[in-house]
């Protein structure tokens, strides 16, 4: 029972990863603890993780504790919130247990080399104070905690990296996805129709306000600068406002719309044929056309600058 009880508490925190961070609860009763997220909610991606032939049988012994919890650490910064560990086969299993039997107690010759190395890793661990279930779990409990933290230093590393990236060519956009990553963590609990209307407002925030800089353009488009021209010098203050308005707001915005598609199950494929095959043909034919108008209407206008950025459809 003592046994049992072990199972039940470690379970309901450790195999819900929650790598994705905690999302907003329903409000409404949930399943039993050991299949319930840690947001109150069943877990909607998990991950099989066979224990044996990618971990156990992996490594000569003696096998070391961080070797064993690489089997959290390998899914850490993924969509999956709960891993499915096996922890043994048949009778046996790899773990401490007062009630089962551990694998190969009871063999005298091995059929094959991993079969005697599991058993000795796993025993190993034992007698050295670490049941791998506690280790995995321990493991699995912390790391989940620290996803918020997590994210943000990979947002860290993801700026450096392009502002690197930005001393050899000024087209970089890793920087603005470093900088616009964390207000999507903050916002992430937003109820899903906000955050389809968020995103859609601030992708389409560019071509809203377009009207209102292309006022501040004169007849000769100097205030253009680079961005129309070529060699034309720095664009005005006004038209570098609407520029970073623009792409920030394209970004910030298709993100959101991002996790939006994540929560509605459609990133992951949970959809039938049907529904993608749908969703391509008509984001190909809405895309296109909306392309296509914007160069026809260019052209037609012989590339004017009066034009410069109301032609901005997309």
């Amino acid at each position: 029972m003592r046994r049992r009880s072990f199972l039940s508490r470690t379970l309901a925190g450790a195999a819900s990863l929650g790598l994705l961070g905690a999302r907003k609860a329903s409000g409404q009763p949930g399943p039993s603890p050991a299949t319930t997220h840690a947001s109150g909610r069943k877990p909607t991606m998990m991950f099989y993780h066979d224990g044996r032939h990618p971990l156990i049988y992996m490594y000569e012994p003696p096998m070391r504790k961080e070797e064993f919890e690489t089997a959290v650490d390998e899914l850490l910064g993924t969509p999956i919130e709960a891993i499915m560990f096996t922890m043994g086969d048949g009778r046996t299993v790899l773990h401490d247990t007062q009630v089962g039997e551990l694998w190969g107690h009871n063999v005298k010759k091995w059929p094959h080399l991993i079969f005697r190395r599991a058993h000795q890793n796993a025993r190993m661990l034992i007698d050295a104070g670490h049941d791998p279930l506690r280790v995995v779990c321990d493991r699995a409990k912390a790391k989940g905690r620290r996803v918020v933290w997590l994210s943000l230093w990979r947002f860290v590393l993801l700026l450096a990296v392009g502002i690197a990236h930005t001393a050899v060519w000024e087209g970089d956009v890793l920087v603005l996805y470093a900088l616009c990553a964390p207000i999507v963590l903050l916002v992430r609990k937003l109820p899903t129709a906000m955050l389809i209307i968020s995103g859609v407002a601030l992708a389409l925030a560019g071509s809203i306000t377009a009207p209102l800089f292309q006022n501040t353009v004169g007849a000769d488009g100097a205030e253009l600068g680079d961005y129309w021209f070529t060699d034309m010098g720095a664009m005005s203050d006004a038209v570098t406002g609407w520029f970073y308005l623009n792409v920030a707001g394209r970004a910030l915005g298709l993100m959101l719309i991002g996790v939006a598609l994540f929560r509605l199950g459609i990133v992951q494929g949970q959809r039938d044929d049907g529904y993608y095959r749908r969703l391509a043909g008509w984001g190909l034919v809405v895309g296109t056309t909306a392309t296509a108008a914007e160069f026809v209407f260019r052209i037609a206008g012989g590339w004017s600058p009066d034009h410069a950025l109301t032609g901005s459809i997309l």
